[in-house]
């Protein structure tokens, strides 16, 4: 049936923009015997039990009584929702519905039947058919089928978390229930404050080391000597190997009081240093300012809007002013990046600055006015205001902007804002969870809706990344000009709330320059220096000769000229370096075809998944007149979306070529596809269009079989686990596959805390070659790989510390992850989603008493397709057909047309079916197809195979192909 759920998309987008945005806590609920507080008052307690569905019903309650839009309420689109969401996730469940039919055929496992469900129309209907489905769930399936919820306070809970998402995702992208973790998270980041030590961390890129970016001043990492740079080792004596930036994080934060003891590698020092801090209540301020450049011109950085932003926005004003001798000249406001938060803080910042005039009014789906938020006397006086947004400012920053703009107060600098016009409630649950709800629209001054449109600038700055050029043979970072328009927004998401028809002013002005690479933050310090927003506005606001929008506008036409001179000469200069004329010219007229367009993809006329490929467009230049600023931007390709091209000053018949590196992942699958260019010139807008047939060349893959064995041979080699002992893992991997590894990795977690120690916990399989074959040495070449042929085997070693035994009894345990990188199935996994697939899990258990644990080959699963439709296909109806293998048993395969299950069998984890043949019958939408077959084993082991295949009917067979006798192919104007 047709899926419409995914976990993960909705998770980044709630983590992500729409994480904490006009929140409005909910306390209590409306009366009546079905009101939400007769709901789930003993949910998720010891005996949970799926087949109450306690909190599907409240779910569904809150959605009737105060979901912003009833008449998008589908109820029977949410039930078909909320099966695909358990199909996805719950290998051995599948549903099958036909549109408009009154019979679901449910399979779980080897149980299979067939319930009557009529087209459901109303609230309770699907209540009534959630329960039947939930009490054949509940009784057929076992918590072996479930995939890992380390958050889920039952196993079973997973299920009724995918049922009630599946639901909600039928709404709209910001409607979603928070699991328990992600809902403490979320309270840790509104309340802002928590139990730690005062210090930010991050993962460095290239080792997975966590490393201290900074302390903050007056925290007792600050007080303990904790420095930037600072490698953290080990938290409570557990070795940070493989350790995840989350995991990292849960165990340095804790009860205000407790101590925690962090031990770091120092550049420098030889040594370790051990750090013992106590923890105390660490307030996350997102409130930053300082003067500019010693200006009287104050900066205020607002990163999120939590329930305390107010009071720290005046202690940061109250602060400005007295260091500008009492009264400031101007004020940056700087929300970029700003997701959102509380609306009540919204109002009260934008309030600070407003003498009168609305801030923000809410209305329901119907357009009824529902509440509206006036300003008061501001606190602030009267001084010019700059705002700074990106795509990235939502929500509340877009309430402040909003009100401070259309109330002229403030004029605003940057890009386009995201556009979430919605407000969201929040109903807590009785297992911690938390539903985030849609339940009205806000409306900037004079009642416009930016839904989906955002808060326009009034001067638009348009960034632009033109690298230094690489010197021969070094890997080249490509020039992005207009990377920006990319950015996605709220009118991206699935299911987002119509837009509204308002249509707001162009900006006033417009400015490009060239952005510069920041270098990592090391320092609580705000360094506005090298940041070109802020001078900008530092230098509108000094040449403003009044406080209203207006006036600012109208007094800073020389200071953008003189910007756009800076960044224009910027880009001349970065432009000069790769042999391109950048010189602005006139904008002249042109006709239908401008530019004649080859695109070159090498002697063979395709590009090579895994090999590293100069491709090149060449445009020649049909008119009479002298065309500026050239450049093309590849677009509708999955493979080269985005790409730029630059050719510059172009003379009447010249001919110019702009050349890039590509080298796509080597797990890319075969296809065949439409590729357009978009044409521009000194205008930035569009004048031809060209599009050609694309082709990839996909090559066989690695599959990874593996064997390890716990020796003693450090300690006293009796076979035996003790203590003070350190053990060796040995590990052998052999190459299974057809095809050669590319960045093989094998990953040793621990998972029994300060039990053990991680020496060496991270192994690269494989020798390091260069693309001819011959070595070469870490880091020197960009086209390096770690190649494991087929049939070839490698073996190493994981080195584990002994340092305790459970005192519960409990034996140790150890996680194996094993993977490559690149050469992994692309299509599946990052094309259709199935990241679970990306790599193998082993677990090593290790008993107190026992003889040390060796394990047999672990041989993943084997998929043979044997009959597939090509990379085009001309029939949309098309079969996909193969089969799976095992050396211990098939548990079961599914087969998915983009988002839809088409295929399952399988008889759970005590399989002993070496051999499981499958087929579907497959009708392909117009455009890519993403065919994929997942196959799970006996032992928990998991294989892909995706199949690529394009079809429209009609568009790409009239296309031209590459030819490779002339590889400068044409294709349509």
């Amino acid at each position: 049936m047709r899926r419409v759920f995914r976990p993960l998309a909705v998770f980044s987008i709630a983590s992500g923009v729409s994480l904490a945005v006009a929140l409005q806590l909910l306390v209590g609920g409306a009366r009546g015997h079905d009101g939400p507080g007769d709901f789930g008052t003993s949910a998720f307690f010891p005996g949970y039990d799926l087949a109450k569905l306690d909190l599907v019903d409240p779910t569904l309650y809150h959605i009737s009584e105060s979901y912003v839009d009833q008449s998008r309420l589908d109820w029977d689109a949410m039930f078909n929702a909320a099966l695909d969401a358990i199909e996805h996730d719950v290998p051995v469940c599948m549903f099958t519905r036909e549109p408009g039919g009154d019979l679901l055929s449910v399979e779980i496992g080897e149980y299979r039947t067939v319930l009557e469900v009529p087209p459901i129309r109303r609230r309770q209907e699907l209540q009534s058919e959630l329960r039947r489905v939930a009490e054949l769930l509940a009784t057929h399936l076992d918590e072996d089928d479930l995939p890992e919820a380390p958050g889920a306070p039952a196993p079973m809970a997973q299920i009724e978390y995918a049922l009630i998402n599946g639901m909600l995702s039928t709404l709209d992208p910001h409607s979603v229930l928070l699991p328990p973790d992600d809902a403490r998270e979320m309270d840790v980041e509104n309340q802002g404050e928590f139990g730690g030590l005062g210090i930010t961390i991050s993962m460095d890129a290239d080792g997975g080391r966590l490393i201290v970016d900074y302390p903050l001043k007056d925290t007792p990492a600050h007080a303990a000597g904790l420095q930037s740079d600072d490698h953290i080792v080990r938290i409570d004596g557990e070795s940070t190997i493989n350790m995840s930036l989350d995991d990292a994080v849960r165990r340095l934060r804790g009860p205000v009081g407790a101590p925690v003891v962090v031990e770091v590698m120092r550049p420098g020092v030889p040594e370790p240093i051990q750090f013992r801090v106590q923890r105390e209540l660490i307030s996350i301020n997102p409130v930053e300012d300082e003067l500019v450049d010693g200006t009287d011109i104050g900066y205020v950085s607002i990163k999120g809007f939590h329930e305390k932003v107010e009071q720290k926005l005046h202690e940061a004003l109250a602060r400005l002013h007295r260091e500008a001798g009492g009264a400031l000249d101007g004020l940056i406001l700087d929300l970029r990046g700003n997701p959102g938060g509380f609306l009540n803080q919204a109002v009260k910042v934008a309030d600070t600055f407003l003498d009168s005039g609305d801030i923000v009014s809410t209305v329901d789906g119907e357009g009824r006015r529902t509440d509206i938020d006036k300003a008061r006397k501001a606190s602030e006086p009267h001084y010019p205001i700059a705002v700074l947004v990106d795509a990235n400012s939502a929500s509340a920053s877009e309430i402040v902007a909003g009100a401070l703009r259309f109330n002229e107060r403030a004029v605003i600098i940057g890009e386009r804002t995201f556009g979430k016009g919605s407000v969201q409630n929040l109903h807590p649950f009785s297992d911690n969870s938390k539903l985030k709800l849609t339940i009205s629209k806000y409306l900037t001054p004079g009642d416009r809706s930016i839904q989906a449109v955002g808060i326009p600038a009034d001067i638009e700055l348009l960034t632009s990344i033109v690298p230094p050029r690489a010197e021969p043979g070094a890997l080249q970072s490509p020039i992005r000009l207009f990377y920006r328009e990319r950015v996605r927004r709220e009118a991206d998401l699935d299911h987002s709330l119509e837009q509204t028809t308002v249509r707001f002013d162009d900006p006033t002005y417009r400015v490009r320059y060239v952005d510069v690479q920041r270098e990592r933050r090391r320092t609580d310090a705000l360094d506005l220096r090298s940041d070109f927003q802020v001078r900008l506005a530092r230098d509108v606001l000094k040449a403003s000769e009044g406080w209203r929008r207006a006036d600012v506008l109208s007094s800073a036409h020389p200071v953008v000229e003189r910007y756009r001179k800076i960044g224009n000469d910027q880009l001349l200069e970065a432009f000069s370096a790769y042999g391109i004329d950048w010189a602005r010219g006139p904008v002249v007229p042109v006709g239908d075809d401008p530019l004649e367009v080859h695109l070159d993809l090498g002697p063979d006329g395709r590009l090579v998944a895994g090999e590293a490929e100069q491709i090149a467009v060449e445009v020649t230049n049909l008119t009479d007149q002298t065309l500026y600023r050239v450049a093309a931007i590849v677009s509708e390709s999955e493979v080269l979306s985005g790409r730029e091209f630059f050719f510059g000053r172009l003379e009447p018949g010249e001919t110019r070529r702009y050349e890039q590196r590509v080298r796509l992942p080597a797990g890319w699958p075969a296809e065949e596809g439409s590729l357009s260019l978009e044409l521009r010139d000194a205008s930035e807008q569009a004048i031809s269009r060209w599009t050609g047939r694309l082709v990839v060349a996909g090559r066989p893959l690695p599959s990874l079989a593996w064997r390890w064995e716990v020796l003693d041979d450090g300690g006293d080699s009796d076979g035996l686990l003790d203590v003070g002992e350190r053990l060796r893992i040995q590990l052998e991997v052999q190459n299974h596959g057809e095809g050669p590894t590319s960045e093989p990795f094998a990953r040793l977690r621990n998972r029994s805390g300060k039990s053990m120690d991680l020496v060496v916990g991270t192994l690269e399989p494989g020798a390091l070659q260069r693309a001819d074959g011959s070595p070469c040495p870490a880091g020197e070449e960009p086209d390096c790989e770690r190649i494991l042929e087929p049939g070839a085997s490698w073996s190493g070693d994981f080195l584990v510390d002994v340092r305790a035994l459970p005192t519960d009894g409990e034996p140790l345990r150890l996680e194996l992850t094993l993977g490559d990188s690149a050469a992994y199935d692309h299509g599946s996994v990052v094309r259709a989603g199935f990241h679970g697939w990306f790599s193998q899990h082993d677990t090593l258990v290790l008993h107190e008493g026992q003889q040390l644990p060796s394990s047999d080959l672990r041989i993943p699963p084997v998929v043979s397709i044997t009959r597939s439709p090509p990379p085009y296909s001309d029939s949309s109806r098309i079969t996909l057909s193969g089969v799976v293998t095992d050396d211990v048993g098939v548990s079961n395969v599914m087969i998915f047309a983009g988002d839809n299950k088409v295929f399952f069998e399988g008889s759970g984890p005590t399989s002993a079916l070496r051999s499981l043949p499958f087929t579907a019958d497959v009708e392909l939408q117009d455009g890519s197809n993403v065919l994929t077959v997942l196959a799970t084993d006996a032992d928990g082991f998991v294989s892909s195979r995706s199949v690529l295949s394009w079809f429209d009917g009609i568009g790409l067979a009239q296309l031209h192909p590459l030819d490779p006798a002339d590889p400068a192919g044409s294709g349509e104007r």
